[in-house]
């Protein structure tokens, strides 16, 4: 499982911190030059900046307690970078190591019993916006208790509202006008496609139909054929999850739903916000 992976990261990064401890007590000198203990020092924020700071959340950690981490090991990376005195070193990976386990480990330890992986919506997570966040901490928290028709129907809430922010960035008038591009093709891909919209307003656009929004999305060359067919597969999981019936969102389900989103929308460069 993946939430094993994550807690021995943890593991690790903790061994680290300690091993790194004693090797600073060890040197037994005033000032930290030395580059062995500077790289480990190094390759301890690496891997925490890498591999868990941004699946914190989805593992049942405090923001508060994801930022004041944050700050640690950034504080870390500081040290490793010049010489530092000893004491700097062990008074700070002290402070790192004092409630660990309460505030990371335990709590992560609880969530992994959750039987979801949340690796995947954790990504997504971290690359959101604060608005954006208004969905996915739902769907996060929807996904822990095994509610996986809730958490699609969220996250993709999350991703149509970056799609919104980005036509609304490009451009409402840009939207309307390859709307209307599209209708007037006869033949090709498009030539199915007979709407036009006329959108001035971010109101406006949020009547648009998701699976149109897709094609103008594709047409703009934001998206290209094979990610709009995969997007498209993901909203009609999003209407499955809203609608009675007997297909229903399993783990891989959902799993590979949220990997789509997360590739195609969260972090395709074409739909980063400023």
């Amino acid at each position: 499982m993946i939430e094993m992976v994550f807690s021995s990261s943890l593991e690790e990064v903790e061994q680290s911190l300690n091993d790194l401890l004693s090797a600073v007590r060890r040197a037994k000198i005033k000032f930290i030059r030395r580059q062995t203990i500077q790289r480990s020092a190094r390759d301890i924020t690496t891997a925490w900046f890498e591999k868990i700071d941004p699946y914190l959340e989805s593992y049942g950690i405090s923001l508060s307690a994801k930022e004041d981490y944050a700050k640690l090991f950034r504080r870390l990376l500081g040290l490793s970078t010049k010489g530092s005195q000893s004491s700097q070193y062990t008074g700070l990976i002290d402070d790192i190591l004092k409630n660990f386990h309460d505030d990371i480990l335990i709590p992560a330890l609880r969530y992994s019993k959750t039987g979801v992986d949340l690796t995947v919506i954790g990504k997504i997570v971290s690359s959101a916006t604060a608005e954006e966040r208004d969905y996915l901490d739902e769907a996060v928290g929807c996904a822990k208790e095994n509610y996986l028709r809730a958490a699609t129907i969220l996250t993709w809430c999350a991703a149509v509202h970056r799609m919104h922010k980005v036509i609304e960035k490009i451009g409402f008038d840009v939207f309307s006008a390859k709307s209307l591009e599209m209708k007037n093709i006869k033949s090709g891909r498009y030539k199915r496609f007979n709407k036009f919209f006329e959108i001035h307003s971010m109101t406006e656009l949020q009547m648009v139909f998701d699976n149109d929004l897709l094609w103008v999305l594709e047409y703009m060359q934001l998206l290209d054929k094979n990610q709009q067919d995969r997007l498209e597969i993901c909203f009609t999981m999003r209407n499955n999850s809203g609608h009675p019936g007997e297909a229903k969102i399993t783990e891989p389900n959902f799993q590979s739903f949220c990997s789509d989103v997360y590739e195609f929308v969260f972090a395709n460069p074409k739909f980063i916000l400023p």
